[in-house]
């Protein structure tokens, strides 16, 4: 588990910088990374209704819980 820090963390659909996606999470929300590659993490975020959204984040934006 790990916890987005910044105010935003942006999904990319690859782990290149080039494909950041619209969707985000916020500060506080925990995310699961499921692998690494370079600087992104694979994650699988549950929203409040249970709602599974997955893609890349940004490493350096996420601590571990």
């Amino acid at each position: 588990e790990y916890v987005v820090n910044p105010s935003r963390s942006y999904f990319y659909k690859q782990p290149n910088y080039a494909t950041m996606k619209k969707a985000y999470c916020v500060s506080g929300e925990v995310v699961y990374v499921q692998k690494i590659a370079g600087d992104f993490g694979y994650v699988e975020f549950f929203n409040s209704g249970g709602q599974k959204t997955t893609g890349w984040m940004l490493m350096r934006e996420l601590s571990e819980f």
